[in-house]
């Protein structure tokens, strides 16, 4: 390195990305080597770095002047972090290193916060500073340094790069040049290595960096992401689904897709013998080319990726598509297996040339309903009534889901927020409490309590009636209980965790609580019979987010109801809109009933006009393979 040297990182390439564990192997091999004992017959040692592969080739300035520099094909995580060690050693312009991204480097105007790059160099730059400062001997500082700057003639040690120059007319028949073969490297994706066999294919550099560049800001939002995709597979770079689409990878196998890239580059840069060979062999093996893609060459195979990610796009911008396609993506359903069914649904029509919206929409509502089966049978209409919490909660939870997707579907100015809906966990909420508690703590148990009294001091109180209503003197029956629980002989506040002896009198307010609110239609806590009301049944089940959930347990329905209401007004919290419609009481029938006035109670005639809802928005899916 005679300072002559001036090398350039296309964006195609993976930015820096070595860790201080990488840069501390590199410094800490070095330093072994330098420090080894000189054996007979052996004066000139050399430690050899992984190959540094470059082509020459020309860039522009800031000027605008044409610069001949090396573009760096393979070795630019070495070659930079040698590079910063340099630097720090004392030893200026070795040679120069350019990111296409961020431009030249200058190792002590590295601002961190900029972009990725910059702070793994940043770290990279903390790393080597820190360890030359834990190395006491400058006698071994100084031999680092000689072995890395000086020539043969000054010093019997060098750290060398094995240099390999390619040249355009040069057919790489391997990416193996883009493997990082050490074990202390960082590997490149499958995807990164999918990029360079397209740029060694001679694919105009500056385009696809561009559109591959728009592609991956689009899978990066998170709405459009989380839609398409599901929790299944997990890709090391989103852009991997285009390329598994492509190779149609159903099982997941992660490089099944590289593999298949580097079969077809392979076999477009083969020679005609070799091809011949290579049809021979694939005949011999399965009767066709292991490349698994649609196409017959690497411009082809760049055009289908962009195709791919179109037709992706177009999902996501029709309402329907985007929320049917984005059901059955939660149902584990990978977007290449959707395009496949539509596509040979087309086939099979008696009607293709004709192929409409309908035709989509009907096929995809009977694929919906496949995961509405039991022993290889679709649920009827009818079976919806009796779906139970303890026998069909999988059931359950996908038709609440669905409920909530046709609902978003059908309003036509809302859109279903997967993004939302996969980034927290679900329950399936009971509306009304269960009718035994769960609640085991005593702290869980006396905040039930404490709850429920808040709630009932909130009840309105109706012209006329008494200051002492019912709700009033359970109230405080609670306060009661709970600061009697709370308290010692002497005064003091106990801990809830500390609390003994709650068994037997919370059992008895609490059921007390369920029934007062299971009260309905002229009914008296005395003559109520809550053992009668099936609250496992899916009128009386919700989805809600486990978190809001969790935090107010087994509590009775205005609280649970008070809640929600607080959380949606907050705008913190994603409610699905069927559950903040039950909560609402949006469903129940206004002009039928004053049911709907009542925000202390989850009566019958709600739960029937919840389940009449959920009928009117599901029955025409379920009918589709009558």
């Amino acid at each position: 390195m005679d300072g002559k040297h001036k090398f350039f990182i296309p964006s195609y390439q993976r930015g820096y990305r070595w860790d201080d564990e990488n840069v501390t192997d590199l410094l800490e091999d070095i330093l072994r080597f330098v420090s080894k004992d000189k054996i007979a017959g052996q004066e000139n040692l050399s430690y050899f770095l992984q190959p540094l592969v470059v082509k020459s080739t020309t860039i522009r300035d800031n000027g605008g002047n044409e610069e001949e520099v090396w573009e760096v094909l393979d070795g630019q995580q070495r070659l930079t972090t040698l590079y910063l060690i340099l630097e720090y050693l004392g030893a200026k312009n070795v040679y120069s290193i350019t990111y296409q991204r961020e431009g030249k480097i200058e190792a002590e105007d590295i601002s961190p916060m900029s972009s990725a790059d910059n702070y793994y160099l940043w770290e990279a730059r903390n790393t080597i500073r820190q360890w030359f400062g834990n190395l006491s001997s400058e006698k071994r500082r100084n031999e680092f340094k000689y072995a890395l700057t000086e020539s043969e003639e000054d010093t019997d040690r060098q750290v060398k790069f094995i240099w390999y120059e390619t040249h355009d007319s040069e057919s790489i028949k391997s990416i193996q040049t883009f493997n990082r073969l050490n074990k202390g490297q960082v590997k490149l994706t499958g995807a990164e290595l999918i990029k360079a066999l397209f740029v060694l294919d001679g694919h105009n550099a500056e385009e696809l960096v561009m559109t591959w560049n728009d592609i991956e800001k689009k899978l990066e939002d998170n709405e459009f992401w989380n839609f398409i995709s599901n929790n299944d597979i997990c890709y090391q770079t989103r852009i991997d689904l285009i390329f598994d689409f492509i190779t149609q990878n159903t099982d997941g196998k992660r490089d099944y897709a590289y593999r298949k890239f580097q079969n077809l580059y392979d076999y477009c840069h083969s020679t005609k013998k070799e091809k011949v060979e290579l049809d021979i062999l694939w005949s011999n093996y399965n009767g066709t080319k292991d490349t698994a893609l649609p196409v017959a060459s690497m411009q082809d195979a760049w055009r289908e990726v962009k195709k791919v990610y179109n037709l992706l796009v177009s999902w996501y911008e029709d309402d329907m598509l985007f929320h049917y396609v984005g059901f059955l993506a939660q149902m584990g359903v990978r977007p290449h297996v959707i395009h496949n069914q539509l596509l040979q649904a087309k086939r099979e029509s008696d009607h293709r040339e004709r192929w409409s919206e309908e035709d989509v929409r009907l096929k995809l509502r009977q694929w919906i309903m496949t995961f509405f089966t039991e022993r290889g049978r679709y649920k009827e209409i009818s079976e919806i009534d009796n779906f139970n919490y303890e026998s069909n909660s999988e059931l359950i939870r996908r038709l609440l889901l669905l409920f909530n997707v046709e609902v978003c579907l059908n309003t036509h100015n809302q859109r279903f927020s997967f993004n939302k809906y996969r980034a927290e966990a679900w329950d399936i909420e009971h509306i009304d409490s269960q009718n035994e508690s769960a609640l085991q703590t005593a702290h869980d148990r006396l905040q039930l309590l404490r709850n429920s009294s808040f709630i009932l001091k909130r009840e309105p109180r109706t012209p006329g009636q008494s200051l002492r209503t019912e709700n009033v003197v359970l109230a405080e029956e609670i306060d009661r209980f709970v600061a009697e629980k709370t308290h010692d002989t002497d005064g003091n506040v106990i801990e809830d965790k500390e609390v003994k002896d709650l068994e037997e009198g919370y059992k008895e307010l609490y059921r007390k609580i369920i029934k007062y609110y299971a009260c309905e239609g002229g009914e008296s806590t005395a003559t109520v019979d809550i053992e009668k009301k099936d609250k496992h049944n899916i009128s009386n089940l919700t989805l809600l987010n486990s978190k809001i959930n969790r935090s107010y347990k087994d509590a009775p329905f205005p609280y649970k109801r008070y809640c929600i209401i607080e959380e949606d007004k907050c705008g913190n919290t994603f409610i699905p809109i069927c559950t903040r419609n039950v909560f609402l009481k949006y469903y129940t029938e206004s002009s039928a009933t004053s049911s709907h006035l009542d925000a202390m109670r989850w009566n019958s005639t709600d739960r029937n006009d919840y389940l009449k809802a959920i009928h009117d928005v599901v029955d025409p899916i379920f009918n589709t393979v009558k």
